[in-house]
C-alpha cells in the first residue's frame, strides 16, 4: 500500500531507525503490542525479526491478573512464523472474547533464529462498542398538532454502515408520563440512516418526549420538547469584547438587535449592568445596578464604567452582568439577553508547545529546536510581544575520580511573529549535559511583588524540564515534526536528523501506526558522506540562546562509575492530536444562491462520495434561535467515536526499580555493592524504552532499549542495560547531524468549484404568489443519494417566510463512512412585504390586538393601503378594516385592529398591503415610484370559554 493511501487513517505515526551493526542484529527482535488490548475485537500485535530465515514459532499468552485472587489462563495462541526475507515485519491477531476482566499480562515464549525468547508485560482490558447510534430530530421543539420527523444514524466504530440485512432495531416514542404512543417495529438499519415520522395530537402532553431506539446489543434514547411557543421575530445579542484585563476602567460593550433576516430592529433597549448575584450573598450584600434606557437602531455601543458598579473595588473576582431588553417599535414585541463577563489578570498566555515539537527531552548533539507560544487571553496570537528565554544547563562531569557539576544560564529576547510564535534554538548539548531548564517571562509586564491591588495583572510565565536521551553507542536520531494533520490523498516528507561518523553506512526501519494497528511497515538505507553534513544549516544566530554565562554553580562530589559496551536501539517518535487529524467523510452543502425571494426557485447542491446516502435538512434560523442544543454536530460525532474506541492505557510502574526493567532481558548487571534502587528511585534520562511507553504500546526485545542509567538520592548505579549513573566513561554523540529528506512532491486533490447559480430579484417590491401562506419551521427533511459522480443537486421552491434558512447534510457511505457538513443559509427577502403575530389561541368572545407591521427597504417613502379581508370566524371592533400609513426607507410602521372571535376552531387572518392610490400620507418626502404589493394568511386557534373538564372510565378489555 503507497504511502499516501496510509496517511489517509494516520492518527499518529511513530518512525524507529536503528543504527546496530549487521551482525549485531541477527538473531534479534521486537515484540510490540497495545497496553490496552480491546475485548470482542482482532487486536494486531507486531514482531520485527532481524537476520535468520528459520521457521520460528511464538507463543503468546494472555492472563487475568485480578485484585486479590490468582493469576488465570485466559487464552493462548501459536504463531507458526515461516520461513521470510531477513529483517521481515509480521503482524499478528489475537481476537479478545472473555468478559469483566481489567488487568492482566501478556506472556511470550518461542524461538528466534533456533534462539529461546520469552518475555512479560501488563496490560489492561477495555471493552470498546462495535457500533453506535444517533437520533436526529428536525427540529428540538414541536407545537401541538405538528408532525415530528427524525433519522436514525447506525455506524460501526469505523463510521461505516453494517450493510446487513439482519441489521434492524425497533423504535418507539413516549410522551413525558412515560407513556409509549409510537412504535416501529423490524426497522432496518443496514443503510447507516432511516428517517420516520409520526404526528402530534392536537393536545398532546407537554414537556419531553423521548425516541428510543433498541436491538440486541445498543439502546440509545433522545429527546425533544413539546409546546405552546411563538418563533421569535428577532434576536437580542451582547458582544463583549475578546478579553478585558482586570485593571480596565472603562469596557465598551455592544448590543445588537436583528430580525431573523438580518435587517436591524427599531425600538427601545433597556440595560442593565452590574455584578454578578451569587444565591448565597447576604441580604446586606447590595450591588449597584446601573440602569439605562436608550433608542436602538440595529446596534447600540456602551461603555460601562467599572468604577461606577464597584467604587470600592470589593468585587473584582465577580463576573460583570448584562442584561438586555429590546422593545420593537409599533408591535411592542419583547426580547431580553443576558451575558457575563468575565476579566483576567493574566495580559497573555505563554506556552513552551512541547507536544507538536520534541516533548520533554533532547538529543545529545543534535539541536533542540522549540517554539513558544504567544497568546492574548482570548487565545489569538499575540504578535510584537517582547518575551526572554532563559536556558539553564545542568552539567556532570567525572575528573580524576570526583564529580563536577555546575549549572550555567543563557537567556535571549525574542520578539513573536504575527501568528504569536517565538521559534528559539539550543545548541548541540554534549553528553556532560543532565538536564535543561527553560524559562520564559514577558518583558512588557514587569513582575511587581509590591503590588497587592485586586486589579493588578501578573507578569505572563512559562517552564519547561528536559531530560537528555540516553544512549549509550553515543548515537541519536530526531525527526522533524508534521505540526498539522495531513490531508487525505497527500504526501508527506519528514526529515530525519541523526549523528554519525564518516562513511558510515545505516538502515532506518520505519513503523506507521493508527488506532493500535502498523498500517505500513519500511526501511531506508543511508550511506553518511561530509558532504552530507547539514550541522552548520540547522542553527540560526537569530534563533540561537547564546547568550552569555549569567550563572555558575560548581559541586563536586565522589562516586564511582562503570561503562557497558553492549549495542543499543535508538528511536524517537511522533504524534499528533488524534481530535484534530481524525477522518469524516467530506460533505458540502451548498445552496444555488445567497438571496432569493419567498415562492421563488433555488438550487440546492450536496457533494460526497459516489452513492452515498445523505439527509438534507433545512430549518427556519428562528427554531435555532428557540434552541439549538440538539443539533447533530462534529463535536458529539468526535464523542461518540470517543466513546467506540476507548484508551484505559495505564503506564507500567517505574522501570528503574524493576528486577527486570526491560521485558525480554535478563536482569542487568551491576556494580559491586550496588543493587537497584528503591521504589523511589529514578532517572532523568529518558530512552528508547520511553518511546515506546509515550506511544501507548509495550515492548518486549532482545535489543537493548532500556539503557538509562538509574540514581536514588543521588546515588548511581546501573538500573537499566546501557550504562553507568554518571557521565564519566559515556561516549559522546557520534559525528555531525545529518539529514534525510525522502523524496517526492506532495499531491493535491483537484477542487471543483461551485458558485451561486445567478442572480435574483433580491429587491422586489411585490410578491411572487398573490397570498403568502406557507410558513413551515422545516423547509427540508428528505433522505438523497448522491450519483456516481458523488453529486445530488434539486431545484427547491422557497417558502413564503421572510427568515435566513439554515441548511446542512449528513451522508454515510459503505466504504468512507460518515461526515457532516457545514452549516450554509440563504435569505428569503423582498424589500416591502407585511407581518403580524398572532396569539397562540383566544377564547370564543374574548377581543383581541393583532399589531400588523410593514416593512419597506427601498429608497424614499412609501404609501401603503393596509386592509383586512373579510372576517371569517371573527368580527372587527375597531372602526375599521383599512388604513393609510407612510412608511419610510429601511423602517416599518403598524396598524392595530380590534378582533373578536366568534367561532370555535382554527381560524385564518387575511391581510393585504399595497401602494395607496394617494401619496398624501407622505406629505412632502420623496415617493418611492414603482408599485408594492403583499399578502399574507396565517391562523389561529379559537377555543371554547369556560374551563375543561376531564372524565376518566375505567373499561377490562381482552388483547386477542
Amino acid at each position: 500500500m503507497e504511502a499516501k493511501q496510509i496517511l489517509q487513517y494516520i492518527i499518529y505515526v511513530c518512525i524507529l531507525g536503528t543504527c546496530i551493526a549487521r551482525d549485531e542484529l541477527d538473531r534479534g527482535y521486537i515484540f510490540t503490542a497495545p497496553r490496552t488490548l480491546k475485548i470482542g475485537q482482532y487486536n494486531q500485535l507486531q514482531l520485527y525479526r532481524f537476520g535468520c530465515l528459520g521457521n520460528d514459532v511464538l507463543k503468546v499468552q494472555l492472563f487475568n491478573s485480578p485484585y486479590n485472587s490468582n493469576e488465570t489462563l485466559l487464552q493462548e495462541s501459536i504463531f507458526h512464523l515461516g520461513t521470510v526475507k531477513k529483517d521481515s515485519f509480521l503482524a499478528l491477531y489475537i481476537l479478545l472474547t472473555s468478559n469483566n476482566i481489567y488487568k492482566g499480562r501478556l506472556q511470550i515464549n518461542g524461538t528466534i533464529c533456533g534462539t529461546p525468547i520469552s518475555g512479560s508485560d501488563s496490560v489492561s482490558f477495555t471493552k470498546s462498542k462495535q457500533d453506535a447510534i444517533l437520533i436526529q430530530t428536525d427540529k428540538p421543539i414541536y407545537k401541538p398538532g405538528q408532525e415530528v420527523k427524525f433519522r436514525l444514524f447506525k455506524f460501526n466504530n469505523k463510521l461505516k454502515p453494517s450493510n446487513k440485512a439482519n441489521d434492524i432495531a425497533d423504535v418507539y416514542v413516549e410522551d413525558p408520563k412515560r407513556t409509549r404512543l409510537f412504535q416501529f417495529k423490524g426497522i432496518h438499519l443496514g443503510t447507516g440512516i432511516k428517517q420516520l415520522q409520526f404526528p402530534l395530537a392536537d393536545e398532546p402532553a407537554l414537556g419531553s418526549w423521548t425516541i428510543t431506539v433498541s436491538n440486541d446489543k445498543l439502546t440509545q434514547s433522545a429527546t425533544f420538547d413539546v409546546e405552546e411557543y411563538e418563533l421569535p421575530k428577532f434576536d437580542v445579542s451582547i458582544k463583549f469584547p475578546p478579553y478585558v484585563l482586570m485593571n480596565e476602567k472603562i469596557i465598551p460593550v455592544k448590543i445588537c438587535a436583528k430580525y431573523t433576516y438580518g435587517e436591524p430592529v427599531h425600538g427601545t433597549l433597556n440595560l442593565n449592568a452590574s455584578f454578578e448575584h451569587y444565591s448565597y450573598s447576604y441580604s446586606y450584600d447590595q450591588l449597584p445596578v446601573i440602569q439605562n434606557t436608550f433608542q436602538i437602531d440595529g446596534c447600540f455601543n456602551y461603555n460601562i464604567n467599572v468604577s461606577m458598579l464597584d467604587p470600592g473595588n470589593f468585587y473584582s473576582y465577580r463576573r460583570i452582568m448584562i442584561v438586555a431588553n429590546v422593545i420593537e417599535d409599533g408591535t411592542g414585541v419583547q426580547m431580553n439577553a443576558t451575558d457575563y463577563l468575565s476579566r483576567t489578570s493574566n495580559p497573555l498566555t505563554l506556552n513552551f508547545k512541547t507536544e507538536a515539537d520534541r516533548k520533554n527531552y533532547y538529543k545529545p548533539g543534535l539541536p533542540y529546536i522549540g517554539k513558544l507560544e504567544v497568546n492574548h487571553p482570548d487565545d489569538t496570537p499575540a504578535e510584537g510581544e517582547a518575551v526572554e528565554i532563559c536556558a539553564t544547563v545542568a552539567r556532570k562531569r567525572l575528573i580524576a575520580g570526583w564529580l563536577s557539576q555546575k549549572t550555567i544560564k543563557y537567556c535571549k529576547n525574542y520578539t513573536s511573529n504575527a501568528n504569536g510564535h517565538i521559534k528559539y534554538v539550543i545548541e548541540p548539548q554534549n553528553i556532560d549535559s543532565i538536564s535543561i531548564e527553560l524559562n520564559a517571562k514577558s518583558l512588557k509586564y514587569a513582575s511587581n511583588s509590591y503590588n497587592y491591588s485586586p486589579d493588578r495583572l501578573y507578569q505572563p510565565t512559562a517552564y519547561l524540564s528536559l531530560e537528555p536521551f540516553y544512549s549509550p553507542s553515543g548515537s541519536f536520531l530526531q525527526l522533524s515534526t508534521v505540526g498539522h494533520p495531513v490531508p487525505c490523498g497527500t504526501q508527506k516528507n519528514i526529515r530525519v536528523l541523526f549523528t554519525s561518523k564518516e562513511n558510515m553506512d545505516f538502515t532506518l526501519h520505519y513503523q506507521v501506526i493508527s488506532q493500535g494497528r502498523v498500517m505500513t511497515v519500511g526501511s531506508k538505507h543511508v550511506s553518511f558522506n561530509t558532504e552530507d553534513d547539514v550541522s552548520g544549516k540547522l542553527e540560526n544566530d537569530n534563533d540561537l540562546i547564546n547568550g552569555s554565562e549569567t550563572e555558575l554553580v560548581p559541586e563536586q562530589d565522589s562516586t564511582t562509575s562503570s561503562s557497558s559496551s553492549e549495542s543499543s536501539y535508538d528511536d524517537d517518535e511522533y504524534c499528533p492530536g488524534a481530535r484534530d487529524a481524525r477522518h469524516l467523510l467530506e460533505v458540502n452543502f451548498e445552496f444555488g444562491d445567497e438571496e432569493k425571494q419567498p415562492g421563488s426557485q433555488t438550487t440546492v447542491r450536496v457533494t460526497s462520495s459516489p452513492n452515498s446516502l445523505c439527509g438534507l435538512r433545512i430549518v427556519d434560523k428562528s427554531v435555532s434561535l428557540l434552541d439549538s442544543s440538539q443539533q447533530l454536530t462534529k463535536d458529539k460525532i468526535f464523542q461518540l467515536i470517543d466513546d467506540l474506541n476507548p484508551n484505559n492505557y495505564f503506564y507500567s510502574s517505574n522501570p528503574c526499580f524493576k528486577d527486570i526493567p526491560q521485558p525480554g532481558l535478563p536482569p542487568p548487571k551491576t556494580n559491586k555493592g550496588n543493587k537497584p534502587g528503591p521504589s523511589y528511585s529514578s532517572s532523568s534520562y529518558q530512552d528508547s524504552y520511553a518511546s515506546f511507553q509515550d506511544a501507548g504500546y509495550l515492548v518486549i526485545s532482545n535489543l537493548v532499549l532500556f539503557t538509562r542509567p538509574c540514581s536514588s538520592n543521588g546515588v548511581g548505579y546501573v538500573g537499566g542495560y546501557g550504562g553507568p549513573a554518571g557521565p564519566g566513561g559515556v561516549p559522546g554523540p557520534q559525528g555531525k547531524p545529518i539529514q534525510i529528506v525522502p523524496a517526492g512532491p506532495g499531491t493535491t486533490p483537484g477542487v471543483v468549484a461551485y458558485g451561486p447559480a445567478g442572480a435574483g430579484e433580491f429587491g422586489s417590491t411585490t410578491s411572487i404568489k398573490d397570498v403568502r401562506n406557507y410558513f413551515p419551521e422545516t423547509w427540508l427533511f428528505q433522505l438523497e443519494m448522491t450519483n456516481n459522480y458523488g453529486v445530488y443537486v434539486s431545484n427547491e421552491t422557497l417558502p413564503d417566510t421572510i427568515t435566513e434558512w439554515e441548511g446542512s447534510a449528513v451522508c454515510i457511505n459503505p466504504k468512507d463512512g460518515l461526515g457532516l457538513s457545514n452549516t450554509t443559509s440563504i435569505r428569503g427577502f423582498q424589500a416591502f412585504f407585511i407581518s403580524y403575530t398572532l396569539p397562540i389561541s383566544v377564547i370564543r368572545g374574548e377581543e383581541f390586538v393583532v399589531d400588523v407591521s410593514v416593512f419597506s427597504y427601498v429608497d424614499a417613502a412609501l404609501p401603503v393601503t393596509v386592509n383586512l379581508e373579510q372576517p371569517k370566524g371573527f368580527v372587527v371592533t375597531s372602526d375599521s378594516t383599512k388604513g393609510d400609513v407612510c412608511v419610510q426607507p429601511n423602517t416599518s410602521n403598524s396598524i392595530r385592529l380590534k378582533l373578536k372571535a366568534t367561532t370555535v376552531g382554527n381560524v385564518n387572518i387575511t391581510v393585504r398591503a399595497e401602494t395607496a392610490s394617494s401619496s398624501q400620507v407622505c406629505g412632502n418626502y420623496p415617493v418611492y415610484p414603482s408599485y408594492a404589493r403583499d399578502a399574507i394568511t396565517q391562523s389561529f386557534e379559537v377555543e371554547a370559554e369556560g374551563f375543561p373538564s376531564e372524565n376518566v372510565h375505567s373499561i377490562l378489555f381482552c388483547p386477542t
